[in-house]
């Protein structure tokens, strides 16, 4: 996978590598995860110092970033609807199409990744169990419709031994924690609030809070929120004028091909259009949650308004090869972004990330008999290797460089779960070495609450006292 192709019309030169040191240079922005929906902030903004001759190095930041993350957005969750008959005729359909061909013919690996059925069922749970000379952390999610449970065992080092269990329903949040007390402290969202609590803290606070457990208490019905968000992405996609470009060179399995072009302007009309619709949706689902910074689903779309208000034009080009994606750039104000996808035994297996037609990032796949191998490289640099046996399970991961961290084990999927037995787990600058287990599957045990209840809602300032008092003299604050 040597060939550099750029999208020309004629054969270019090979790529220039660079030897630079990536930089983060900008605070985080906020964005949405294309998988789950729900807000994230994007990654920090990496910049790769410039050659002479480089001409405007970025490395996906700035505008082109967000925008990529606009229309990812927009094609990954049409991959999971499905195209209806219609549709794929036109050319934003042609695409669509493109890009579901593209990303549903998974690598081994990435098949069993895939527990989107797991978490549809009704009971289902979630485990984290690594252990090293001195921390155990062992803690199990389980989700039914009626309740949803966080319980396990931390131990780390300086910090007593805890056990623990904290379960919310419809109705009530409940925890017990054995080693500061033998009480079970019990909230009861669903009614006023009464007591010392009443009179620490506003009633909207409350509210924010009792709406966050409301929204724990019922997330089986998150599929639906990400429906609602796949409808709203088909339309703002079919709303995209998409013009037929010259056919383009690129390099697809090993051989220079001859794909067909598609290009279209996205403004920061098509944005806040964009934007508009996800608003609505969010503001539905979560319009009293606060995040970590206290900012409302309020806050949170006005800071995103207020960065693509003023946005310029943006050129997307979409080459496609044999009904997948072969390439996929973003041009505003003299810089390109591009993903190009070289193809191998699927077509996301070879993969180059560029800016300004300069290779930043790229994926070396190959297959040897029952392994496959994946080289991860920045610039001249690998960075990470791994290598996975579909037959056996077993993979390993070495990171080298940026990449502090190493691991290897077996994984396990069928139709109940996943599971993924760690041998070990190390990361050498944080002397870090683990082994354990991680899984999610199918069904879901639930722990029993016991013990006189400490009634949050109602509790006076000198019960406050009381609890924390117990709490000082376990944890030594």
């Amino acid at each position: 996978w040597s060939g550099e192709l750029v999208g020309t019309t004629e054969t270019v030169e090979a790529t220039p590598e660079v030897e630079a040191t990536p930089e983060v240079e900008a605070a985080p922005e906020m964005g949405f995860d294309t998988e789950t929906g729900k807000i994230m902030q994007e990654e920090p903004v990496v910049t790769v110092p410039k050659k002479k001759g480089a001409g405007k190095w970025f490395l996906f930041g700035g505008l082109a970033a967000a925008v990529a993350v606009f229309l990812v957005l927009i094609l990954g969750v049409v991959a999971f609807a499905g195209i209806s008959n219609g549709w794929f005729l036109s050319k934003s359909g042609k695409i669509a199409l493109a890009t579901v061909n593209t990303f549903s013919d998974k690598s081994h690996l990435i098949e069993n990744f895939d527990v989107k059925d797991v978490l549809e069922a009704k009971e289902y749970s979630a485990l984290v169990n690594l252990t090293s000379a001195e921390n155990t952390i062992d803690i199990t999610y389980a989700s039914t419709p009626d309740q949803k449970q966080m319980y396990g065992n931390v131990a780390v080092s300086e910090v007593p031994n805890i056990d623990f269990v904290i379960g919310v329903d419809d109705k009530q949040l409940r925890a017990q924690l054995p080693v500061v007390t033998d009480q079970l402290f019990v909230y009861n969202y669903t009614e006023p609030t009464t007591g010392y609590i009443d009179d620490n803290l506003e009633q909207s606070d409350i509210d924010i809070i009792n709406q966050y457990l409301s929204g724990i208490a019922k997330s089986e019905n998150s599929f639906e929120f990400q429906e609602k968000l796949i409808d709203a992405a088909k339309d703002e996609l079919k709303k995209l004028d998409f013009e037929k470009a010259s056919k383009a060179k690129f390099l697809v399995d090993g051989k220079e091909r001859n794909c067909t072009g598609y290009t279209t302007t996205i403004t920061s009309e098509d944005m806040i259009s964009f934007l508009n619709s996800m608003e609505v949706i969010y503001k539905e689902e979560y319009a009293k949650v606060i995040d970590d910074d206290g900012k409302t689903v309020d806050d949170m779309f006005s800071s995103i308004y207020d960065q693509y208000s003023t946005m310029p034009d943006v050129q997307v080009s979409v080459y496609i090869y044999k009904n997948k994606l072969a390439s996929i750039s973003f041009t505003s104000e003299g810089a390109t972004e591009e993903v190009q996808f070289l193809g191998g035994d699927t077509r996301t297996q070879n993969m180059k990330f560029l800016s300004d037609g300069y290779v930043i990032y790229e994926v070396v796949g190959t297959t040897e008999g029952d392994v496959e191998k994946t080289i991860l490289k920045s610039g001249n640099e690998t960075i990470a290797t791994m290598n996975y046996n579909f037959k056996n399970g077993q993979f390993d991961i070495v990171g080298q460089g940026e990449i502090d961290l190493s691991t290897n084990g077996t994984i396990t999927s069928d139709r109940s779960g996943l599971v993924i037995i760690v041998d070990k787990l190390s990361m050498p600058s944080e002397e870090l070495d683990m082994n354990g287990q991680i899984s999610i599957t199918k069904g879901a045990e639930l722990k029993e609450f016991s013990g006189s209840e400490f009634n949050v809602g109602s509790a006076t300032q000198e019960d406050w006292m009381g609890v924390l008092t117990l709490f000082s003299s376990v944890f030594d604050f």
